[in-house]
């Protein structure tokens, strides 16, 4: 079983150009949905973390 990083309730990230996305559940939940071929409702928004200096606000940890 493939496990979930966040539930479908919170918005998913699809910014290929944030350098922090490989450790963000946000863009890293879009690749489980997509193994996963969840077709369920859930958001996907473009977050400007390539364009913050510093952690995007948005940002959210993988849990390991």
């Amino acid at each position: 079983m493939i496990k979930d990083f966040i539930e479908n309730d919170i918005s998913r990230c699809n910014n290929y150009s944030c350098p922090i996305n490989a450790y963000c559940a946000r863009f890293r939940q879009i690749q489980v949905d997509r193994q996963k071929e969840d077709r369920s409702g859930f958001s996907t928004t473009t977050y400007d973390g390539d364009k913050i200096k510093g952690m995007c606000k948005h940002f959210l940890n993988v849990e390991k």
